[in-house]
């Protein structure tokens, strides 16, 4: 199974890359092992606002992203681990790093780097991301106990609608920008478990669009070619909105960039 598995990862990115004429350029990663995502350095980085969506248990990237860029980070997750790790990060700032990062998805909060950072640079809204602002809807737990990370789409458990669930309220886009008072956004990070496909169509009818969106495509995952279709017409969204996929080598995490900014770097 793991060869299959191992094969049909391939194939996808061979499709990716060709398929969508991914465009090679220099990246950066940060984050743990697990917590990883790749970005372009561009200049309106530095002391910006950028908007993370999926907290769980390993903020790395973030936290990376606070002490090179001095940004502020407004972290959306209602999930009830999420909110006790982040709430563990906010009792230890001003602390140093002393421990490497977990190879696992939950880190100690001494393997951040947490010395500079006060509590301006982080927000957390305890709403789900989605395309309604909702009072209630079902979050679904992962089939997997151990596993931190909640979902609207239920994959993870078949689409069991009796599996276990909290109600959460939703937040749209449109409202994370107007609430915050976000004039631009220069990166977005979705790790929403299978809600992203909506989420970013939700995303691009609006005004002010992210310079950069970072997103994992959990429903690739289940290796279903119903989701491939959909992965495969967004893809043909994004590109017509002015986004051009970079190849960063990755099977469901992926980089999209404005192609307006990629511009400004030559």
């Amino acid at each position: 199974m793991r060869i299959i598995k191992f094969i049909y990862r391939k194939i996808i990115i061979f499709l990716l890359n060709f398929l969508f004429k991914r465009k090679k350029i220099n990246y950066l990663t940060f984050g743990s092992n697990y917590g990883a995502w790749s970005f372009i350095e561009l200049g309106n980085l530095n002391n910006s606002t950028i908007i993370s969506c999926g907290v769980g248990e390993d903020i790395s990237f973030d936290i990376e992203m606070i002490n090179k860029f001095n940004s502020k980070v407004i972290f959306v997750d209602p999930t009830p681990r999420a909110i006790k790790h982040y709430d563990l990060v906010i009792k230890n700032l001003g602390k140093k790093k002393i421990k490497n990062y977990s190879l696992e998805g939950k880190q100690d909060t001494e393997s951040y780097d947490l010395y500079k950072i006060k509590m301006e640079n982080l927000n957390l809204i305890k709403k789900a991301i989605w395309n309604e602002n909702l009072g209630k809807k079902k979050f679904f737990s992962p089939n997997n106990l151990k596993n931190v990370s909640y979902s609207f789409s239920n994959f993870s458990n078949q689409y069991n609608q009796k599996a276990n669930h909290i109600n959460v309220e939703t937040i749209k886009y449109d409202n994370l920008i107007k609430e915050n008072n976000l004039k631009s956004l220069p990166l977005i990070k979705l790790d929403i478990e299978g809600s992203e496909i909506q989420v970013i169509y939700d995303l691009l009818n609006n005004r002010i669009l992210p310079d950069q969106i970072l997103v994992e495509f959990d429903e690739l995952t289940t290796y279903d070619i119903k989701n491939i279709n959909k992965y495969y017409k967004l893809n043909k969204e994004l590109k017509k909105r002015g986004y051009l996929a970079i190849n960063i080598n990755s099977f469901s995490n992926q980089l999209y960039v404005r192609r307006i900014c990629l511009e400004k770097l030559h």
